[in-house]
């Protein structure tokens, strides 16, 4: 029974026939959920079956012409006679304890009427969802549904970033540290928010999933959007990784940038953790940010001590921190 459907899909596919090909992976789908029930116990061909829904899922909603939007709603909304043509930019990173809203939008562009059945939003341990209005009557051609929620990041929430790492371009080889042994392999980890919407099509449920977005306008004017990521409220970051002092010499220059994620006002104050006998001016430096995504530089003096009477410890690498503070917390990342 299960190759009846995928014959059926492949002699109707074509400009007119969509439809006819997103019914016949409907009953593919079906078939391919009754084959699972049969190999209950059975890991490896469940493995195998379980990918196969998943393709037909996707195919699914690919015939359907169905499309969901998961959008990071926007700092202000456009007024005026051209509001419509205006960008409409939203903050760039979520931080700890922040609160936003998202509109999921799924839309309907085939022939096949489409009934959504639910809609919700996915997120790590410690944040929260909460959901505000949703519309799930029955979609027909070009027409949409949409969900609203609020979401919270949790005060620990940890920052999106690769599972691998390595501290320099001198170390030969990454660390791998996989906090969830399911992203192994992965090129990266999941992104922190996605949304979702079920629905069924001829009696067979399906599920669509995309990741939260936000949105921004670059440097041409244009608006561009890019997977909503968790980041710390500040980051912190050397101009320069590296650098070589020489012997007999007193003094070396360091430039740092600040960065704020906070949306709003923020400042703090920035100071180099050094090395034994090592001093830095000034010693605390303090900064001062209006909005998100502001940048300060700032430098550094450090006075280093005469190390040519230890020639073997003189040339080993010396490691230089910086850490900003701000509201009692610190911050060492960049």
């Amino acid at each position: 029974g299960g190759g009846r459907p995928r014959i059926g899909a492949h002699r109707a596919f074509g400009p007119a026939g969509q439809d006819e090909v997103a019914r016949h992976l409907a009953r593919g789908l079906q078939v391919t959920r009754e084959a699972r029930k049969l190999a209950a116990g059975k890991d490896h061909l469940d493995f195998l079956l379980e990918r196969k829904e998943r393709q037909f899922q996707s195919a699914l909603a690919r015939a359907l012409g169905l499309s969901l939007q998961v959008l990071v709603d926007p700092d202000r909304v456009p007024e005026g006679r051209f509001a419509g043509f205006a960008a409409t930019p939203t903050f760039n990173m979520a931080i700890p304890g922040q609160t936003f809203t998202l509109i999921a939008t799924l839309l309907n562009r085939g022939g096949l009427r489409v009934e959504p059945r639910d809609a919700g939003v996915r997120v790590p341990t410690g944040w929260t969802v909460e959901r505000l209005a949703g519309d799930s009557r029955a979609l027909g051609r070009n027409e949409s549904a949409a969900w609203k929620f609020r979401v919270t990041v949790a005060q620990d929430a940890q920052p999106t970033r690769p599972y691998w790492r390595r501290d320099s371009i001198q170390q030969a080889a990454y660390q791998v540290q996989v906090e969830r042994p399911e992203w192994a392999g992965r090129p990266l980890p999941p992104p922190p928010v996605v949304g979702y919407a079920d629905f069924a099509v001829d009696g067979v449920a399906a599920s669509l999933a995309h990741s939260a977005e936000v949105s921004f306008t670059d440097r041409a004017g244009g608006q561009t959007r890019h997977t909503l990521l968790a980041a710390p409220a500040l980051s912190v970051q050397f101009t320069r990784e590296m650098g070589v002092i020489p012997l007999g010499r007193r003094d070396y220059s360091l430039r740092v940038a600040v960065r704020s994620n906070v949306k709003g006002p923020a400042s703090g104050t920035l100071k180099l953790e050094l090395p034994a006998g090592w001093t830095a001016t000034p010693a605390e430096a303090p900064f001062a940010f209006e909005k998100e995504n502001e940048e300060q530089n700032i430098d550094f003096k450090i006075a280093v001590p005469d190390m040519r009477a230890a020639q073997s410890e003189s040339r080993s690498p010396q490691l230089i921190r910086a850490v900003a503070r701000m509201g009692g917390r610190e911050f060492r990342e960049g």
